[in-house]
């Protein structure tokens, strides 16, 4: 029997769903917290600082904005690893990431979200969705260094359909969709201005959605608006989520309910399972 894409997304991969949920608990043990050490000292530099502030530049009488971007060629270098030292006040875990009480005060607080607590609800995503390809640890993403752009490792090319959060280098997160082979890339980003595809999206974008075409097409429809500097990385998980959960590509208005999407994320991280942010 045919299932719809929804289906396929939510019931298609009950197996996948069994073992994730026991390499979870086998990974609770110490291997888990070495590879957390090991990784969360090698990316802290560029998540943990402020939000840019924005401005948009795009006209507010357009749904959307369609962009065509050369495929780029910089070479993408490693950087080191410094500093292992054991995280305090262990919150939760999920799969190899591990959150701190102050990754959650960091949510509560209005802060700008770290790597870690993004990749945290992608994973959850991941699980609840296995058809939903992509989701792949944001710390992938080349940074600017100095003249150069670094990153400790490359995205996967993956096959449609395809979601990823992305860091774009300038301390603003956006979500990024592919949802069959023929559509163009859409940006979905809550500060919509027009310099948010930099050189490090560009190399993400070529990393993950891979094509020998000689430009990449992306479109940026209208979505909500973050309304401080702060919460990008917020609203980059909701609409993921309401991605996987309602197939959102930006054709139609939403509104969240912005005093309870911290909140939500909290719970949801909390119980170890996404749901869609109110609205």
């Amino acid at each position: 029997m045919n299932m719809s894409k929804r289906e396929e997304r939510l019931f298609g991969g009950h197996s996948a769903v069994k073992q994730a949920e026991q390499d979870l608990r086998r990974q609770k043990g110490f291997l888990a917290v070495f590879n957390k050490l090991f990784r969360r000292n090698r990316k802290k530099k560029l998540r943990k600082e402020m939000c840019s502030s924005v401005d948009t530049g795009l006209s507010s009488n357009k749904d959307c904005v369609n962009i065509e971007i050369r495929q780029r060629s910089l070479s993408v270098n490693d950087i080191d690893v410094m500093n292992i030292t054991k995280p305090k006040g262990t919150w939760l875990y999920v799969s190899d990431v591990i959150l701190t009480n102050a990754d959650r005060t960091e949510i509560l607080d209005g802060k700008c979200l770290n790597d870690d607590i993004i990749h945290a609800a992608q994973l959850l995503l991941k699980k609840q969705f296995p058809g939903i390809h992509g989701l792949q640890d944001p710390n992938h993403a080349p940074v600017k260094t100095g003249m150069n752009l670094t990153s400790p490792l490359k995205f996967n090319p993956v096959e449609e359909p395809c979601a990823q959060i992305h860091h774009n280098g300038r301390n603003h997160w956006v979500t990024s969709i592919k949802d069959s082979p023929d559509s163009d890339i859409l940006l979905l980003d809550s500060a919509y201005y027009k310099d948010t595809i930099t050189a490090s999206l560009q190399i993400q974008f070529q990393q993950i959605y891979r094509t020998n075409m000689p430009k990449l097409s992306v479109t940026i429809p209208r979505v909500p608006k973050q309304l401080n500097k702060y919460d990008c990385g917020v609203y980059a998980i909701a609409f993921l989520t309401e991605y996987c959960f309602r197939n959102y590509l930006g054709e139609y208005k939403i509104s969240f309910k912005t005093e309870q999407m911290r909140p939500h994320l909290v719970k949801c991280l909390s119980r170890g399972k996404m749901s869609p942010f109110p609205r």
